[in-house]
């Protein structure tokens, strides 16, 4: 279980990592604001694309696998816990550290799943409607 949690910290490490190098521009393409004409979003919509279609969506794919690939044992782990806790309420004697890391990597990871979920889904609508096309 200690290489599994190496390689989970180590994976979603360099994920945060690159999460935080294009935070700027996934927060710059979710502030632009519709232009009063339909031709003027012509610029807005390709930047609004290109960051959703290259940034936002990859790392919403890589959120979502690394997830399922955690959660069948999250969840496993989650219940043994909530077990423990349940039959020896405040007693520290059967605090697993490993555990408590592993559910924190894989809560890391739901929640990420969920914010890029939905920030793909907002720049998807903001892309439709800066579609100079209509």
């Amino acid at each position: 279980m200690d290489n599994i949690i190496s390689s989970l910290s180590l994976i979603l490490g360099m994920f945060v990592a690159i999460y935080i190098k294009w935070l700027d521009e996934i927060k710059a393409a979710n502030d632009i604001e519709f232009p009063t004409h339909r031709v003027d979003g012509g610029n807005e919509y390709n930047t609004v694309k290109r960051i959703n279609k290259y940034y936002v969506l990859p790392l919403t794919i890589f959120s979502f696998v690394l997830t399922i690939v955690i959660l069948p044992n999250w969840i496993s782990i989650f219940s043994e816990t909530i077990k423990t806790i349940a039959d020896h309420p405040l007693n520290f004697k059967y605090y697993n550290i490993v555990s408590a890391i592993f559910l924190l990597i894989g809560l890391t990871s739901i929640v990420f799943t969920v914010h890029l979920g939905w920030s793909y889904y907002k720049l998807r609508i903001k892309t439709k409607k800066l579609n100079p096309k209509g």
